[in-house]
C-alpha cells in the first residue's frame, strides 16, 4: 500500500491527514488530562483505591474520546464547507 502511494502521488503524500491526527490527538490528551486531574483534586485525600483509579480513567478516556471525534467532525464539515464555497 504504502509503494503504491508513493508510485502515484510521491513520497510526502505518506503525511497526508498527519495535521488532523495531531490535532486529534492533542485535543484528546489534554482533555483526558484535564478531566482527571480535575476531579482527582477534588478528592480530599489524594490516595485513591484501585477502583477510583479505574473509573476515573475510563470516565476521563471516554469523554476526551468523544471530545477527539466531536473535533474529527468539525472538521470534516469546514471541508465540506469549503468545497461546496470554491465549487459554486
Amino acid at each position: 500500500m504504502a509503494v503504491k502511494v508513493i508510485r502515484d502521488d510521491g513520497f510526502l503524500a505518506l503525511y497526508n491527514g498527519l495535521s488532523a491526527s495531531c490535532l486529534r490527538q492533542a485535543t484528546y490528551t489534554t482533555t483526558r488530562f484535564a478531566i482527571y486531574g480535575a476531579i482527582k483534586s477534588m478528592k480530599t485525600d489524594s490516595n485513591l483505591s484501585f477502583i477510583e483509579k479505574i473509573s476515573l480513567a475510563l470516565g476521563s478516556g471516554a469523554v476526551g474520546a468523544f471530545v477527539g471525534l466531536f473535533n474529527i467532525f468539525l472538521i470534516q464539515q469546514i471541508e465540506i464547507w469549503i468545497f461546496l464555497r470554491c465549487t459554486c
